[in-house]
């Protein structure tokens, strides 16, 4: 009865004991993991003649988004991943007035974080947190950022630190992390189309004043109406934001509630202007810029660290063990 009573002790302490943890990491080219994708795409946007308030100046016509950047992945082979809108050019295309802005948006997926293999968090285990580390760095000023090529020397706006807000939103419809530098294969995603000549993200992304349009030399329109904005791309309601200093180094993102969904189809990083827009200027842009999985360093690109309980296979072996323990005690 005594050595009865010891083995539901000890069970009881079993099942008391707080759960043990584990820690599983994902960074691309570290410790085997090569499954980490990422794209960037940017749109460019002229606005002719603005005056010192952002205003269309009388008898100018209006501007135009730029072809090439409008229908480039122009970032999936890139080093570096821009989110926010930046100054491009003093002046516009064609030696136009100008200036010249761009707008980027960033996507990063991890796959095969849940399964049975070495390294991964087993199926099913309950997951305490995850969090997303991003390396913070200049962004790409002028240069066509897969090429690297500069766009109008001597005009071009120069590398620079950046800061913030960014949303953090969960993709809900699968896209392809292509690595075009100039017009995307079909299947790709774009800044205009996910399918070129096939398949419109949601916002459509219409150059021009009118219902669905950006206005004619609207600084800040682009960055809403070229998708993936939110609807059945991606989920805003399932969003969050966070504040990017213009400082260089890591930053970590909680993506506990969104994990399944950043190995699934992955996340949407975008400005987040729910609270307006500041002025954009050459030295004052809007945004981050993160090194990617493309960075030559290995230690900076995108990591996932997830902090699980162990699948319940592993407590029943710690049961099993104090039972065996009790045995020998006999």
């Amino acid at each position: 009865m005594i050595k009865f009573q010891r083995f539901l002790v000890a069970m009881v302490a079993l099942a008391t004991v707080p759960a043990f943890a584990d820690i599983a990491t994902f960074q691309q080219g570290v410790n085997g993991y090569t499954r980490g994708l990422d794209t960037t795409i940017r749109v460019t946007n002229e606005m002719n003649n603005l005056n010192e308030r952002g205003n269309l100046a009388s008898g100018i016509k209006g501007g135009d988004l730029g072809a090439y950047e409008h229908h480039s992945t122009n970032g999936g082979a890139s080093t570096k991943l821009e989110v926010g809108h930046f100054m491009q050019n003093q002046v516009g295309f064609s030696g136009n007035p100008g200036p010249t802005m761009r707008y980027s948006r960033s996507m990063i997926r991890f796959r095969d974080v849940f399964g049975d293999g070495p390294g991964q968090v087993p199926t099913g285990s309950p997951i305490n947190s995850a969090t997303l580390t991003l390396y913070h760095t200049t962004d790409n000023g002028a240069e066509v950022s897969s090429s690297g090529n500069m766009d109008n020397p001597g005009t071009a706006a120069s590398p620079q630190l950046n800061s913030g807000q960014i949303k953090v939103v969960p993709l809900i419809s699968a896209i392809t992390y292509g690595t075009s530098d100039g017009l995307a294969s079909v299947g790709e995603v774009v800044g205009s189309q996910k399918k070129r000549g096939k398949v419109d993200w949601e916002e459509g992304c219409v150059a021009g004043d009118g219902p669905g349009g950006a206005p004619n030399n609207d600084p800040y329109g682009p960055i809403n109406s070229c998708g993936p904005f939110g609807g059945s791309e991606s989920d805003f309601s399932r969003g969050s934001s966070y504040a990017q200093a213009a400082v260089t180094g890591p930053i970590d993102i909680d993506v506990t509630d969104i994990l399944g969904d950043l190995e699934s189809y992955g996340i949407l990083l975008n400005l987040d202007n729910s609270g307006g827009n500041k002025e954009v200027t050459f030295e004052n842009n809007n945004g981050a810029a993160y090194f990617s999985n493309e960075a030559a360093d290995a230690q900076v690109r995108p990591l996932l660290t997830v902090d699980y309980v162990p699948e319940p296979a592993t407590l029943g072996l710690l049961a099993i063990g104090g039972l065996t323990m009790l045995r020998r005690r006999r």
